[in-house]
């Protein structure tokens, strides 16, 4: 008569595998705010005859009917547009205050104004305040 020998798997394999599927269910949790993202994006850029593949996580144009003739409207890009403007409207101001009245104080924060001035042109921060404000707008973060 054959024995059934039974082995008990390592604790190690075992928290290792708990680990990984726990990574993967925090993974996925975000999933739907990145679908809603794509999509937004994808709206945004005139195609909007797309959907969210979920397998391939993809954004995939939807099938076409042989009868089917399609026209675009884009009536997303306008509304973006109008809130982007908005946004940057007005640029940020920077002062450097002086400590005192006195002179030497009073051209150190002058020399700080332009300092800072020249370190938000320097580094393109319009752009970056542009591009970050656009994505906020689209994604709605």
């Amino acid at each position: 008569m054959a024995k059934i020998i039974t082995a008990k798997p390592e604790s190690v394999n075992e928290q290792e595998s708990v680990t990984f599927i726990e990574d993967r269910l925090k993974e996925a949790e975000n999933l739907p705010l990145e679908q809603q993202w794509a999509v937004n994006i994808a709206y945004l850029t005139g195609k909007q005859w797309v959907a969210y593949d979920k397998s391939s996580r993809k954004i995939v144009e939807k099938p076409k009917e042989t009868w089917e003739e399609r026209v675009t409207v884009n009536r997303i890009r306008p509304i973006i547009r109008t809130e982007l403007a908005k946004i940057t409207k007005s640029k940020p101001q920077f002062n450097v205050i002086a400590a005192t009245n006195e002179e030497d104080d009073i051209d150190s924060a002058k020399v700080g104004t332009q300092a800072l001035d020249f370190i938000w042109r320097s580094s393109n921060m319009d752009e970056k305040r542009f591009k970050s404000a656009l994505w906020q707008i689209t994604t709605g973060t």
